[in-house]
């Protein structure tokens, strides 16, 4: 949980402010693009670094927004 001595924000602001983050530096459906249009495995470590360098954040920001918009279920349907 986030927390700054002489914080104004609660810790409901801080999360809503990362998803608001998280969805402005990586739309969802331009991930789904980019990894289908590069047939790319999430699961292997460089074609996530890949990723994340295109979208211009962290491996582990990156990482966190796979999880949350289901990634690995969309590539899983894309092999099928």
């Amino acid at each position: 949980e986030y927390f700054h001595p002489g914080s104004t924000t609660t810790a409901q602001e801080e999360r809503e402010a990362n998803w608001f983050a998280e969805a402005l530096l990586m739309p969802e459906s331009l991930i789904k693009l980019y990894v289908d249009d590069r047939k790319m495995d999430i699961r292997d470590e460089f074609d996530l670094s890949m990723l994340a360098i295109a979208f211009g954040v962290s491996e582990q920001a990156m990482s966190i927004r796979a999880r949350t918009i289901n990634l690995l279920e969309f590539v899983d349907e894309l092999a099928d």
